[in-house]
């Protein structure tokens, strides 16, 4: 994977599982934008069969293998420094 200045996160290689963010088991052999990641993405973190990224206004995609739950899901990030009263 690959996230840019911009904030738009490409993928490319084996699409078996899903893992790859593009809503199909394809492979991909040149870099591809994910578009369905709205806003700026500001962190990302890949394994195997995963991609999660992470925008300016906290909303968090995860890409994990179809077999599991959490397949294509989006959910609201909240940084731990924020919940802790300074």
């Amino acid at each position: 994977m690959l996230l840019t200045e911009s904030g738009q996160i490409y993928s490319w290689g084996s699409g078996a599982n899903y893992r790859l963010g593009h809503g199909s088991d394809e492979t991909v052999t040149t870099p591809k934008l994910i578009s369905s990641i709205k806003g700026h993405v500001v962190d990302i973190a890949v394994g195997s069969k995963h991609c999660i990224a992470i925008t300016d206004s906290g909303l968090v995609s995860i890409t994990v293998p179809q077999r599991m739950s959490l397949h294509r899901s989006q959910y609201r990030y909240t940084a731990m420094n924020d919940a802790i009263p300074q």
